[in-house]
C-alpha cells in the first residue's frame, strides 16, 4: 500500500531541499515513489537534543557542557542547518 501524496511530498521536498521535486518523481514507479517518500520522511525527522549533543561532541566539543553551549548558540543563531532540530522548550 502506498502512503505518499504528491502535494505533501512536493511541499516537504521544497522545505527540506529548497526546490520542488523534478523529473525523478515523475519518472518513478509507484514503488519507487514510496521509497522516495519514505527517505524524505526519514530525512525530515526532527532531531532530538541528545542527537544534537552527540553531533557537537563529534565536531570537537570537549565535554557535554560545551556541546550544549554549542547547540544553544547554533540554535539561537538561526543557522539554516539547525532548522531540523526540535529542542523542547526553546
Amino acid at each position: 500500500m502506498n502512503t505518499f501524496d504528491f502535494d505533501t511530498y512536493s511541499d516537504i521536498h521544497k522545505s527540506h531541499y529548497g526546490v520542488r521535486p523534478r523529473g525523478e518523481w515523475f519518472d518513478a514507479s509507484p514503488a519507487e515513489k514510496q521509497v522516495m517518500w519514505d527517505q524524505l520522511m526519514e530525512a525530515n525527522k526532527p532531531l532530538d537534543l541528545e542527537h544534537a549533543v552527540a553531533g557537537m561532541l563529534e565536531l570537537g566539543a570537549g565535554d557535554r557542557t560545551q556541546a550544549l553551549r554549542w547547540v544553544e548558540e547554533s540554535y539561537h543563531s538561526r543557522e539554516e542547518y539547525m532548522e531540523a532540530f526540535h529542542l523542547p522548550g526553546w
